[in-house]
């Protein structure tokens, strides 16, 4: 991705907040367009019935690389 093509896009760029404002909160953000999406998903992973956070695998794609990679969060 080009910093022109994203700025060609900006009317197409779309924010999107979910969760609290103050440090103990859990939120969830997003921001997306065409070209790029990026996500954050903040929480201490206890939450609904967990008493402890659960290993949670994510997907992890370096710009310019060919394959994904799971790694597990612990």
């Amino acid at each position: 991705m080009h910093l022109d093509q994203n700025k060609s896009l900006f009317h197409e760029t779309y924010f999107c907040w979910i969760g609290g404002f103050d440090d103990s909160a859990a939120f969830d953000y997003r921001i997306q367009n065409p070209v790029v999406a990026v996500e954050l998903d903040h929480h201490s992973r206890v939450f609904l019935t967990n008493k402890e956070p659960p290993t949670v695998p994510h997907s992890y794609r370096a710009q310019n690389a060919k394959c994904r990679r799971s790694w597990p969060c612990t």
